[in-house]
Parts: structure tokens; C-alpha cells; sequence
């Protein structure tokens, strides 16, 4: 273990907030989910917790900063209200970006300072390339999962897993070092709380290149298997840009043939596109969920509420 995260796990447990031994277990077993919400932000908790959702993906944080962190109270009140629905309850975490208004960001971060500090996604503003295989990078990481576990979350769901490939033609064992990392922080948690949950985001091909890689985790969340924002459907047949629904559905099987689950999220609004999302998606086995881009809202569909 890191020097700085024996430290930091040190200090949270003289704080004397709550030990990671001493958070509850969700009376939820995994393999009984078979619905999902996904709310990133302007989230109420209240409204999410009342809801009959089996697992919950939120931000560590009410505005994604350390003033807005959830405290222990309100994480083991969405995760259990009393008894009445247990729910697990899942951080974001994204490991493959940098996003400036976490509580590492530091004044004077640009692109290359720190060195393992990349270039700004021109699709989401704020949000950098980082090359994750890096120390200080890692460690950064550790110290943001040990908050998340004293804030007693089931687990993490890991995003930005695919930035691997933006670093393969300079680094070709970069899709290797994603999924060591990966295993990494899965060993990590679990070693800090009985039970804990890894699930990594998108990146489904990686299962093929590396078999080992859907037992190292608990399951994959899949942004966009049949549509995309909004109501643009995935081609049968794979492009120079995204696979196609069989192609993908092939890569999800695989961690659904290792034990874990697949999550799927849609954006479509229109109800013949829902109806068909969740209709797929519950075919093969998988847990649907259809909302909007901008993930910030708790999205109840017609025909197909959390029971």
C-alpha cells in the first residue's frame, strides 16, 4: 500500500466519522437487482431514496465538490429507508479523466503540468485526459475511494475506462494497465469493506481482449446499447466509430457469463424507443434504464417502473 493512502486512511478513521467495518451490508443480495436509476446531477436524495429502485448510481457529491459531499447519515438512508426498500448505493467515480471541480483540482493545473495531466475533452469542458498508470494519478484516485467508502457506498462505477484506447498508439500496453488498475481498485475496496461492488462503464471490448477482466469486477454499465442521444438508434453493424448491438451485446455477454450484471442506459424519450430498450435489454438478461443525457433527473418510465 501507498504511503499517502496509509495516511489517509488513518485520518479518517481518528476522525472518528465511521469506520468501514462498522457500515452496514445492504439485505440486498446483487443478483435480485433487476432495476437501476442513474442521476449524476442537481440529485434529491429524498425523491431517490422513496423510490423502488434496487441500486442507485449517483455522484459522491451534491455539486461534485467536497462542500457537497453526502454524508454517512444520508448514504445509509438511501440505502436502506428504515428497512422499507433496501437499495444499493453506487459512487461515480471517473478514472481515466481529471474534472476541475473536484477536490484535487489544483490552481495552475493545464495540459502537461502535472506531466501526467492530458488534453481537455472538447466534448466535455473541464474534463482532461489523464494518464491513469501514473502514481500520483493512482493515489489521487485511492484518497477519492476512501472518502467514498466512509460515506458508506456499496461501491463504485467506474467511468472513462475507454480512455485506454486514447493512449494506445503511444502506449500500446495502456488497455493492459486499464485493466490492472481496474483490478487494482476492485482489490482495494474490497479489502476495506465486506462485499463491496466494482463496476466499470462502457469499454465492453476489453472483456474480449483480456478474459480475465469481467471477473475482476462485479459488472459493466453500457451507455447507449440501442440509442443514443436522443432517440438515434445503434446500427446492427459496427461503424469507424461505435460497435454494433450484436457486436456489443456479444462483449456484455462476457461479464454476464463471468456472474456480474449489465447495466444499460438509453437516451430516448420517445415511448415506441423506451418500450424497445427495455424489452432488448431485459431479453438478454440485462437491467434497463432509459432518461436524458444529461442525467439529471430521476427518470420514471411508463409501462416499465421499478418494482
Amino acid at each position: 500500500m501507498r504511503p499517502l493512502l496509509i495516511i489517509t486512511l488513518l485520518a479518517v478513521l481518528a476522525s472518528g466519522l465511521v469506520g468501514c467495518d462498522e457500515l452496514t451490508e445492504s439485505s440486498l443480495k446483487l443478483s435480485e437487482v433487476n432495476d437501476w436509476a442513474y442521476w449524476l446531477q442537481e440529485i434529491d436524495l429524498t425523491e431517490l431514496g422513496a423510490s423502488a429502485f434496487d441500486l442507485v448510481v449517483i455522484d459522491y457529491s451534491d455539486n461534485g465538490g467536497a462542500s457537497g459531499e453526502w454524508t454517512g447519515a444520508e448514504i445509509e438512508a438511501l440505502r436502506n429507508r428504515g428497512g422499507e426498500q433496501p437499495k444499493f448505493a453506487i459512487a461515480y467515480l471517473s478514472i481515466g479523466e481529471a474534472e476541475e471541480y473536484r477536490y484535487y483540482w489544483q490552481d495552475g493545473w493545464t495540459p502537461g503540468s502535472p506531466d501526467w495531466l492530458g488534453e481537455e475533452n472538447p466534448n466535455w469542458a473541464g474534463n482532461y485526459l489523464v494518464k491513469y498508470w501514473e502514481d500520483d494519478w493512482q493515489a489521487i484516485i485511492y484518497d477519492y475511494l476512501d472518502r467514498i467508502l466512509v460515506q458508506g457506498f456499496d461501491g463504485v462505477y467506474l467511468d472513462k475506462v475507454d480512455s485506454c484506447w486514447d493512449y494506445e498508439n503511444d502506449y500500446p500496453d495502456a488497455p493492459r494497465w486499464m485493466v490492472d488498475f481496474v483490478r487494482e481498485i476492485s482489490e482495494y475496496g474490497s479489502g476495506k469493506r465486506n462485499g463491496f461492488i466494482t463496476i466499470v462503464q462502457n469499454a465492453a471490448p476489453l472483456a474480449a481482449d483480456f478474459p480475465e477482466h469481467p471477473g475482476n469486477v462485479e459488472g459493466i454499465g453500457q451507455e447507449a446499447p440501442y440509442f443514443f442521444a436522443t432517440d438515434i438508434p445503434r446500427s446492427e453493424n459496427p461503424t469507424d466509430e461505435y460497435q454494433g448491438r450484436i457486436e456489443l451485446e456479444e462483449d456484455l455477454d462476457r461479464f454476464r457469463a463471468a456472474g456480474g450484471i449489465v447495466l444499460t442506459v438509453d437516451y430516448c424519450d420517445e415511448q415506441a424507443n423506451i418500450d424497445y430498450a427495455y424489452q432488448r435489454s431485459a431479453g438478454k438478461g440485462y437491467i434497463p434504464y432509459c432518461t436524458v443525457v444529461e442525467l439529471n433527473e430521476l427518470r420514471i418510465n411508463s409501462g416499465h417502473q421499478p418494482d
